[in-house]
């Protein structure tokens, strides 16, 4: 069984002033206690939409984690780390919602 940690929601394209990031860094996964392994449910776009999943590094160089992500790939989350989405793709001028899904 499996329980939603997180969502993020993501903008079909990147936000305003932005090169690639279409969703803001979601605080939730800072209160992880260890690192964490989900599954991604997307919610919302076109078929065949993915995305990239990048984590908010301040002060340097964010860094992909996950290039291309669809929904039902899984991902490890580091501990008091924050993520977003960027580079959405075939989204279809769609808003849509990741949830992340960890094993109970």
């Amino acid at each position: 069984m499996s329980t939603t940690l997180a969502t993020i929601t993501s903008s079909p394209a990147a936000l305003p002033g932005q090169k690639a990031r279409s969703s803001w860094a979601d605080a939730e996964f800072r209160v992880l206690s260890s690192p964490t392994t989900f599954t991604l449910n997307v919610n919302g776009g076109a078929n065949g939409l993915s995305f990239d999943l990048v984590q908010d590094v301040s002060g340097g160089i964010d860094r992909v984690v996950l290039s291309g992500a669809r929904s039902g790939a899984t991902v490890k989350l580091e501990t008091g780390k924050a993520y977003y989405i960027a580079n959405p793709k075939n989204s279809e001028n769609q808003s849509f919602k990741v949830d992340f899904l960890a094993a109970v």
